[in-house]
């Protein structure tokens, strides 16, 4: 760490130029639907899961009953908990 810890370089400027960082472009859709693909070809288990699913949907729900409450709201919500439909004005 010694080598890369300068207490006094805070203060100069940068003498090197711009570097151009271009990383790969691809579509999260596309590759969503690869990886659905792939598992249902080879038999391997999904990435994504309908529990994933089900986990997600319940945290936007917990989100829309703190919404309407004003109140913190535990997950994962009790059986009975209301299906809530935000409002939107």
């Amino acid at each position: 760490l010694r080598e890369a810890h300068y207490p006094d370089a805070w203060w100069e400027t940068f003498k090197g130029g711009w570097i151009t960082v271009k990383p790969p472009r691809r579509s999260p859709y596309r590759a969503q639907l690869e990886a659905f693909c792939e598992s249902i070809r080879e038999g391997k288990p999904a990435q994504i899961t309908g529990v994933d699913g089900l986990r997600a949907q319940e945290f936007v729900q917990g989100a829309y009953l703190s919404m309407q409450s004003g109140t913190w709201v535990d997950l994962p919500l009790p059986e009975d908990a209301p299906f809530v439909v935000p409002e939107y004005r």
